[in-house]
């Protein structure tokens, strides 16, 4: 080490001059968990421990022990305040999260729901058009003594055809 070092380190002042006593180690500041007070108020380990300085030994933390603390109350409280506030808005998206998915469950069963409608809708419009041709067909065939038969059967089917798809259509309408 040069000499310059040595100089530093004897201008280092003794710990009675700088206002630290000895005594510091009598007062312990234990560090615990937070804990709730009357009014759902949270003290932080932190708090405590500057009320155990205040009520120990208010010359440790200078000549404003009590606004400091008291700067350092309010601080916590309004830490306090915002975490319940955050819990809320926690509770509130985890509530609407839940209603998205029940309402997105709802929405699958709609449209799985107008996707059959819309293919039975399909079916029963080519019924009504296939059993109205067929019939016509069948009507134009009677005409001719020799297709008489075909004609009758034609006429049948498309019949059968065309009340099917009129059927499947009055019967969606009276289950709605």
């Amino acid at each position: 080490m040069s000499d310059s070092h040595l100089d530093n380190l004897s201008k280092i002042p003794d710990p009675s001059d700088a206002g630290i006593s000895g005594s510091q180690a009598d007062s312990p500041i234990i560090l615990t968990i937070p804990e709730s007070h009357s009014g759902g108020l949270v003290t932080s380990p932190l708090s405590r421990a500057f009320d155990s300085l205040i009520e120990n030994s208010p010359q440790k933390l200078g000549s404003m022990p009590s606004l400091v603390v008291g700067i350092f109350n309010e601080v916590m409280h309004e830490k306090t305040r915002l975490d319940l506030k955050l819990q809320e808005r926690e509770a509130q998206i985890t509530a609407q999260y839940l209603e998205m998915g029940i309402l997105k469950e709802t929405n699958a069963e709609l449209r799985t729901a107008l996707n059959a409608e819309s293919r039975m809708k399909l079916l029963r419009n080519a019924s009504i058009t296939g059993g109205m041709l067929v019939l016509g067909l069948g009507f134009k065939l009677i005409e001719k003594q020799e297709t008489l038969p075909y004609g009758i059967g034609l006429m049948v089917l498309g019949a059968v055809i065309a009340v099917f798809g009129w059927m499947s259509r009055a019967e969606k309408e009276v289950n709605k």
